[in-house]
């Protein structure tokens, strides 16, 4: 805005110089001219790309000559091109500074002409002045603006949340700022032994860092190209990890990125996309943003999770009756068995020993078959987490189960059968107890 503003201050001191030097209606003309002018270039030709062009914030434009490049424009806030390399690489974008161009300069030489001392050549690397950004393009029709055209899908908030969005444009700049691409892979099979085919949906963060190449090196459409080349190195990586493992990376860059890095095959590509094709990678701009599994693993996936919901209830309360027979047979409070089972570690070891015998019997009698469960220490909620999880139903044993004993399904344990538990569970507390009182004395 300062140079804007001192350009205007000096667009009007020329004005009142020609109206003091050349008189009333010579200067009303020139001034008049001038107005126009500059309203037919603010207005007209730059919008239109004819001699003049705006380039937006963070952009950058190719000027071509019969459809061949001869320079690059850009407008960027601190940034500007490498002018003082040669070749491809004058078109890489850097911060505004001062660089090294790898020449250096002989300050001494000796008897023989040799250099005896010499200093690195610094190059001072800004972006020319300009007004905003109005850049000039040269002689129309002869020099354009080159036009792009790229497609990919980027994620755009709407009122169902967020979704994918599908671009197919042709535009007359070249985005330097980072963006976000979305690309999905379908049906990647999962890591370990469950081989599941997911549809997993990658966020890739990426930038322009060499218009030049980006626009005349890498494929056409570089976007689509690039994600493309990442396509397999991404079903690489969904393959080494476990669905759980990779609903747990969801949306977490930095894990994912380190996993990527030390990869030689991600490694090589990032480099070779970046150094031939000018488009960078940024660090920790890959994401996980969801998974979904096919139709027919999603009703496994729900009759799972059911079952596990269903084990997990039937475990408290199995565990519950557990401590209201120990509570009923030591005349306490359930609260107080309760605390003496967490505080304990031997307490808690002889509970389960009496519980895995009922939960065992229970879940017989549903017509399931457990494994056996051994747990120590960690509270009763660890224990009672520990119990779920031990709880897995194993292959064939309800099969197995009703076909040796199919009114098992209807069978609940009758009266005597409750009381032979309750015997049993006071038996074992009275023994306890007859141990803890041999020791003490």
């Amino acid at each position: 805005m300062g140079r804007i503003s001192l350009l205007l201050a000096l667009v009007a001191a020329l004005v009142v110089l020609v109206t003091l030097l050349l008189g009333g209606k010579v200067s009303l003309i020139f001034s008049g001219t001038l107005v126009l002018l500059g309203s037919l270039i603010w207005f007209v030709f730059a919008p239109s790309n004819i001699y003049f062009t705006f380039v937006p914030e963070g952009t950058a434009k190719i000027i071509t000559v019969g459809d061949a490049f001869i320079a690059a424009v850009m407008q960027w806030q601190g940034r500007t091109f490498a002018r003082y390399l040669s070749g491809e690489d004058r078109w890489t974008v850097v911060p505004e500074g001062e660089y090294e161009t790898g020449r250096r300069f002989v300050l001494e030489r000796d008897d023989q002409g040799r250099p005896t001392r010499t200093e690195p050549e610094v190059a001072r690397a800004y972006e020319p002045w300009h007004l905003g950004g109005l850049r000039w393009i040269g002689l129309w029709p002869f020099q354009k603006v080159h036009i792009i055209h790229l497609r990919w899908h980027d994620i755009q908030r709407n009122a169902q949340g967020e979704s994918p969005v599908f671009h197919d444009e042709r535009m007359d700049y070249v985005l330097l700022r980072q963006d976000v691409y979305w690309t999905i892979l379908p049906r990647a099979e999962s890591g370990g032994e469950e081989r599941i085919p997911l549809d997993v949906e990658f966020l890739t963060t990426m930038r322009v860092v060499n218009p030049y190449r980006a626009t005349f090196v890498a494929p056409i459409g570089w976007i689509e190209n690039v994600l493309l080349r990442l396509a397999p190195v991404y079903r690489g990586f969904v393959a080494t990890h476990t669905l759980d493992q990779l609903l747990a990376l969801r949306g977490k860059g930095v894990e994912i990125w380190e996993e990527l890095g030390a990869a030689a095959e991600f490694t090589l590509l990032q480099q070779t996309i970046r150094d031939e094709w000018g488009i960078e990678i940024m660090p920790n701009g890959v994401q996980i943003k969801d998974i979904s599994l096919p139709a027919e693993h999603q009703e496994a996936a729900t009759k799972k999770w059911l079952a596990q919901r269903e084990a997990e209830r039937r475990a408290a309360e199995t565990v519950g009756a557990v401590i209201l027979m120990m509570a009923e047979a030591t005349g306490k409070k359930f609260e107080e068995v309760q605390a003496e089972i967490q505080a304990d570690p031997e307490r808690q070891k002889a509970f389960l020993e009496m519980a895995k015998d009922l939960v065992t019997r229970q879940m017989a009698i549903d017509g399931r078959s457990f494994v056996d469960i051994r747990t120590t220490g960690g509270g009763l909620d660890q224990t009672l987490l520990k119990l779920a999880a031990a709880w897995q139903r194993m292959p064939g044993g309800s099969q197995e189960r009703q076909e040796r004993q199919p009114e098992s399904r209807t069978r609940v344990p009758d009266e005597s059968q409750r009381g032979d538990h309750l015997r049993q569970i006071r038996a074992r507390v009275a023994a306890r107890e007859e141990e803890e009182e041999g020791e003490g004395t």
